[in-house]
């Protein structure tokens, strides 16, 4: 470990993947410097990284209240490259080639018996009483409980607001315990229960009951919003006899879990686990090094059957294995936070690529994820992309989905308001996928509804469902764009349904950016094509 930090460093060096980076925490866990290379892996690239690493580390739990901080071996052992030292004065020294996930930094914590914040006793608590259980031979079930969307309640009503909601959390997961079960504040955003004695029946009924009450609303001052958790569960000794191997095996099953639901240990989740820490470590350095790249759809106007625009599809293209399904690394961006740099790049890239096509007002849709949208600075970063392409604002759709919309109503609405100022046009993705959607439709102010591929089926209820949308989007002066459209039956029936434009492989399949023109052209060159309208 060098001495000193410093933050510059030469350009040549952020390229080199062997080079570590760096970062020095005080002992409240505030990042004091950090060089260039750390920012780099963490996609970071310019701005206040130090604050945003802070606040990651916050979110992690990574805070000393005064406590020695530790390094478990957990890190230092599964990680290459990855080490840590104390310093003095408190704090700690980390070198990394590849930043820990954000489960593994909650091994960052501060030594101490109860979690002050919750009233709670502390992971030393949970482990001794843990060891005690599985010395003594008798069975056990270890229930792991994450909160999910936590971090944005932080960005967007703040820290205050954020351990607010943590209490009324512990709050209720006490009210839901047998006396002589154990409840336990893990760093960051997770609880623990031990369930002495216990086996499936029992854990998968509390862990039921757990994620019914988690998913009622928390009332934040006033401001109310909407959470839900994942539980993994774990049973001793079938799935373990050592505590940190339990511990370790839990976690694996609570990030296996979906939100809002639970998942049992499984010996897959082994391999499964270290895959998606490979992956992980993968899409860090996949910013920085250029590897993602933007396809592009076009959708057609059902009036004239001209082209309108275009949808950026983000791709990941890996120097061993190729492109990448979004599938597959769209979801671990979310949960990683990775979303956020991934995200300001492909605005940035969609803005810049769609300024220089031929013809004029073809408009670009870029879509954007719920922490994106939860992001206040989501304004900001349109603005910047659309000042630095040149590109008028009206040309750029900035799509959301009901999901981004269900949580942190207040900061929603001033984000859509901001974008709205700037001139951009807003569209509602996946219509009906979600929930609430006639709420979603009378609250915020959207120019499009994006109808899901699902409702363009020739099921009878999908017809149905197709023409009372479409009615709606013209009742409230919005227009209507049917997805995956795949045959011109389908197509020739969401015309006659009232949708006002399609995309989907029958009109064109996603092209790369330098596909763009050449297929811009092509459209301007065939006469549009207006399909006659059948009643159906």
């Amino acid at each position: 470990m060098p001495d000193s930090i410093s933050p510059f460093m030469p350009s040549d060096s952020l390229a080199d993947p062997a080079r570590p980076g760096h970062l020095l925490l005080n002992q409240e866990g505030t990042v004091q410097s950090l060089d260039a290379r750390a920012a780099a892996l963490l996609g970071l690239g310019g701005g206040d990284a130090g604050g945003a690493i802070a606040a990651l580390l916050r979110r992690a739990g990574a805070v000393s209240t005064g406590g020695a901080w530790r390094l478990q071996q957990a890190i230092t052992g599964g990680l290459a490259g990855t080490q840590a030292e104390p310093v003095q004065l408190g704090g700690m020294r980390v070198e990394f080639t590849a930043l820990p996930p954000a489960h593994l930094l909650l091994s960052l914590v501060p030594d101490g018996a109860t979690d002050t914040l919750t009233g709670l006793p502390g992971r030393g608590q949970l482990m001794a009483r843990l060891a005690e259980l599985l010395a003594s031979g008798s069975s056990a079930a270890l229930l792991l409980l994450r909160m999910n969307r936590l971090d944005s309640v932080g960005d967007t009503l703040g820290q205050a607001a954020m351990e607010t909601v943590l209490r009324h959390a512990a709050g209720r997961l006490q009210g839901a315990l047998r006396v002589g079960d154990i409840a336990a504040r893990l760093p960051g955003r997770g609880f623990a229960v031990l369930l002495q004695g216990a086996g499936p029946s029992a854990a998968t009924a509390l862990a039921g009951r757990l994620l019914e009450l988690m998913a009622r609303p928390f009332d934040v001052g006033g401001a109310v919003t909407h959470l839900n958790a994942s539980i993994g569960l774990a049973y001793a000794p079938e799935d373990g006899t050592a505590a940190e191997s339990l511990l370790r095996r839990v976690a694996m099953a609570g990030h296996a879990a979906n939100p809002g639901s639970w998942r049992a240990y499984e010996r897959e989740m082994e391999a499964s686990a270290e895959a998606r820490l490979v992956l992980e470590a993968e899409l860090r350095r996949a910013v920085p090094l250029g590897q993602f790249e933007l396809h592009y759809q076009p959708q057609q106007t059902l009036e004239t059957g001209a082209l309108t625009g275009f949808e950026a599809l983000l791709r990941w293209r890996h120097p061993d294995v190729g492109l990448v399904p979004p599938g597959e690394f769209i979801p671990l961006a979310e949960e990683t936070g990775l979303i956020l740099p991934i995200g300001e790049w492909v605005i940035h890239q969609a803005c810049r690529a769609s300024a220089a096509w031929p013809g004029d007002g073809l408009t670009v849709a870029v879509n954007v994820s719920p922490r994106q949208v939860e992001e206040q600075k989501l304004a900001e970063i349109v603005s910047a992309a659309l000042r630095a392409s040149g590109l008028p604002a009206s040309r750029l759709e900035i799509e959301v989905t009901e999901t981004a919309l269900l949580g942190g109503t207040d900061s929603v609405e001033a984000t859509l308001a901001a974008l709205r100022r700037l001139g951009v046009q807003i569209s509602l993705d996946d219509f009906g996928t979600g929930y609430s959607s006639l709420t979603q439709l009378s609250r915020f102010p959207f120019d499009r509804i994006k109808i899901d591929r699902s409702f363009v089926s020739d099921h009878p209820r999908s017809k149905a469902i197709l023409r009372a949308v479409a009615g709606m989007g013209r009742a409230m002066g919005m227009r209507t764009t049917a997805e995956g459209v795949e045959t011109a039956e389908q197509l020739r029936r969401i015309r006659a349904h009232g949708c006002t434009e399609a995309q989907g492989y029958l009109l064109g399949r996603p092209v790369p950016e330098r596909e763009v023109p050449a297929l811009i052209r092509e459209w301007q060159a065939r006469a549009p094509q207006v399909l006659a309208c059948e009643t159906f």
